[in-house]
Order: C-alpha cells, then structure tokens, then sequence
C-alpha cells in the first residue's frame, strides 16, 4: 500500500475532494480554533524536538513548520535516519514521535533530509 501512496500519481496529486473529506477538514479546523491548547502543545513538542536535535549535534535548517530539515552532509543517506541512529533518539515509551519525509513529497537533496513531528 505504501508503494501506491507514494509512487502513484493520481493518488498524490489528486485534486478532486471528497464532500466528506471536505467536510471532516472544516469540522478539524474549527475543532483547533475552540481548542488552542493542541496547537500550543504541539508547537511546544516541535521546539522540544529541535532543542533535542540541536543538543545531538544536528544542524537545523530555519523553518516556521512542523517539518524540521536537517543538515546531514552528503556523507550520509537521509534514508539511514529512519533505520539507524535517530530512531532510538526519536522514540519516546516506544511511540514513534517523528517520521522522516521522503521523496516524492519533499525534494530529494543528498546533503539534508526532513523530519515532521509526529507527537500531539
């Protein structure tokens, strides 16, 4: 399922919404403008996250977005960041609270990858 989410172009760029997904979308946005609190907590866990990173070493690229890049030289694989080492920096009581964002829905540079946090 993961190849056609991914790969499949009338998948990704669909532009033809659902009244339902419509629906949902407006009922979410109105839900976050009643409840500010989410939105605080998850600015707050995005800034954790960075502070996190940074403390490791990781150079940041400056972003106003959930989506965190990160520089990581060409030496390494961005793809290695969801295997290797982040994984057991980016888990928290064994819930995943960041997930690497791959191409084709960012732009694929060798030296820098992006991450999206992924705790509420």
């Amino acid at each position: 399922m993961n190849i056609l989410i991914l790969k499949a172009r009338t998948f990704i760029y669909s532009t033809v919404l659902s009244p339902g997904t419509i629906a949902a979308s407006l009922a979410s946005l109105d839900y976050l403008g009643n409840n500010c609190e989410i939105l605080e907590e998850l600015w707050g866990n995005i800034r954790l996250l960075k502070t996190g990173l940074t403390d490791l070493g990781y150079k940041l690229v400056p972003s106003q977005s959930a989506i965190i890049p990160i520089m990581i030289g060409n030496e390494r694989d961005p793809m290695e960041l969801s295997t290797g080492l982040l994984e057991d920096i980016l888990k928290e009581n064994h819930n995943e609270i960041a997930a690497l964002i791959i191409e084709p829905l960012v732009l694929v540079e060798p030296e820098r990858c992006s991450l999206v946090n992924m705790k509420m």
